[in-house]
Formats: structure tokens, sequence, C-alpha cells
């Protein structure tokens, strides 16, 4: 008897525990539960993603430099992110035109947990979302050219354009054409109900990414006199795309505009003060952020001016 107590005791705590399990694991979910939407022009869009406190929304598309706190004509925010509650965050698309065509992500910061849904505004006079400076970084053997349909109808052909030969790949709607691509310049062709227009066209650079970066500042002084010059130069090698941002003393920071060039597999910013003060002196910190995979890292020096 008691070994059949026991018995069933244990399988009770199995139970339970397991119960307890499942309602602690919880996965992303949008609502409404559909993967595409097909809006009107003007129309509105609300999205809701539930099941994280750390979730987050963002426009999948790299090639654009469009956030989704971007204000429209008249200074009024394009986008309304806010939490209905603790673990849930919305995205309220208004007045949506073919600009707000795209795959919007809803991303778990702690587990990169990942849900998606893609949105059209057709347009019959935009059939292609306009990108921001038509140029498409390469850095595997297939890349995507970013022609996004503003009509989920339109069949999207990719071509080289000086030899207006089609190129084998995938359309992804909402992201553009995947294929293996050269560096030449592409561009797409849509056909809808026997009607053919072109995208804009895309030119594809090869650029190196590296495993890690590794940044390193020089001076031209460490300890100087009040009134002479300083110069900070910050460089990373083997970057060819990097953001650049600088700590510094607030007096320093004043006067300082950074100045940002490039050299081969290199990119430096730089800090030039004509004329330095006491105030000048502490700690002028580097932070360089790799803009493919996000890599990043900072490099300081301390500099002090003698009164």
């Amino acid at each position: 008897m008691r070994r059949l107590k026991a018995s069933v005791l244990h399988l009770m705590a199995t139970f339970a525990a397991l119960v307890y399990f499942c309602s602690e694991v919880h996965g992303l979910e949008i609502t409404p539960h559909d993967k595409e939407f097909v809006l009107a022009q003007g129309s509105s869009l609300n999205l809701t993603c539930s099941g994280s406190l750390d979730a987050l929304w963002e426009f999948k598309r790299d090639d654009s430099q469009r956030l989704l706190d971007e204000q429209d004509e008249n200074g009024n925010p394009r986008y309304i992110i806010f939490r209905s509650d603790p673990k849930s965050i919305a995205l309220f698309l208004k007045s949506v035109s073919w600009k707000d065509t795209g795959v919007y992500q809803c991303i778990d910061n702690n587990s990169s947990e990942t849900r998606e849904v893609t949105v059209f505004v057709p347009d019959p006079e935009v059939w292609f979302v306009k990108s921001d400076h038509g140029m498409v970084t390469k850095i595997s053997e297939e890349s995507i050219v970013p022609c996004v349909a503003t009509n989920p109808n339109i069949s999207v052909t990719l071509y080289e354009r000086d030899t207006n030969r089609p190129i084998k790949g995938q359309y992804l709607p909402g992201e553009g054409y995947k294929a293996k691509l050269e560096d030449i310049t592409y561009v797409c062709q849509g056909e809808l109900n026997g009607k053919l227009k072109k995208s804009q066209e895309f030119n594809v650079v090869s650029i190196t990414v590296p495993e890690n970066i590794d940044p390193y500042i020089s001076t031209s002084k460490t300890v100087l006199k009040q009134g002479e010059p300083l110069t900070i130069n910050c460089t990373v090698h083997g970057v060819e795309l990097a953001i650049f941002s600088w700590h510094i003393p607030i007096a320093a920071a004043v006067g300082a505009h950074p100045q940002t060039y490039e050299s081969t597999k290199s990119m430096h910013s730089c800090l030039i003060f004509p004329r330095t003060t006491v105030g000048y002196s502490g700690n002028y910190v580097c932070h360089v952020k790799e803009t493919v995979e996000g890599l990043s890292a900072f490099s300081s020096v301390s500099i002090t001016v003698l009164g």
C-alpha cells in the first residue's frame, strides 16, 4: 500500500512539475494571426506581440535606414509603439502608404526568438519600395536585392542591367530578390496584369566582414600645456563599414567635430582641437560599431592639460 501511495505521489509531483514548466514556457505570438496584410492607402493596422517582457518591434529590411520612431512630414510619429501590459507590445501603423510595405519583426531580446508579419500597401503608381541608397552590400555568395513589390500580386524577376540577363534566385515578399550576385548593377522587373515596370537600379559591393574589431587611439600628445593644440585619432583595421562615437570631457565636447575618413581596409575618426584648456583633461573614449554584423569595441586614452 505504501509503495502504491508513493508511486501515486511521485506521478502527481511529476505532473505538477510538467504543468508548471509548460505554464512558464511562452512563445511569442502576434495578433491578429495573419502572416500577411494587404492594406489600402491611408488605412491603419494594429499589431500586438505577446509573450515576453523584453520584446521589441523592428523593421526587417537591412538596406533601409528608416526606424520605427521616424516622423511624418508634420512632425508626428509615423508608428506608435506601446505596451498594453507587461508581456505585450503593440505596433500601430497609421495612415499607411507604399513606404510601409515590408516585413515587421517582433524580437525577444533574451531568447532571440522572432515572429514576423509582412505588410503590403499597393500603389498603382509605385510598384517597388524606393531604397534610400540603391546599394547592396555583399558579405556572402547569396545576397538580397531589396526590390520590394508593394503589391503581392506583382511577379518579380531580377536582371543584370547591362546584359538584361535574367538571374536565377528566389523572390522573398516584403524583402526582395535573393540570388548569387556579382559586383555589378542589377534591376528588378515587375509584371502585373500584362503590364511591366522596372525598379530602381541596385549596385552590389562586396565587403569584408571581420571576426572581431580592435580599435586603437593615437594622439599628438598625452600631456600638454594649456593653449597647445591636440589631435586624437581612433583607427580600426579590417573594417569597411563602421560607426564611431566619442565620450569625452564636457569642456572638449563643446568644440568637438569628429571627422571620419577611410583608408585601405581601415576606418578612422579624428578629433582636432586647435587650442586646449585645463578642462580638456580627462578620458577620451572611442566607441566603434561595425554595421554589418553589429560587432562593437572601444579604446580610450587619458589626456592631461597643465595650467
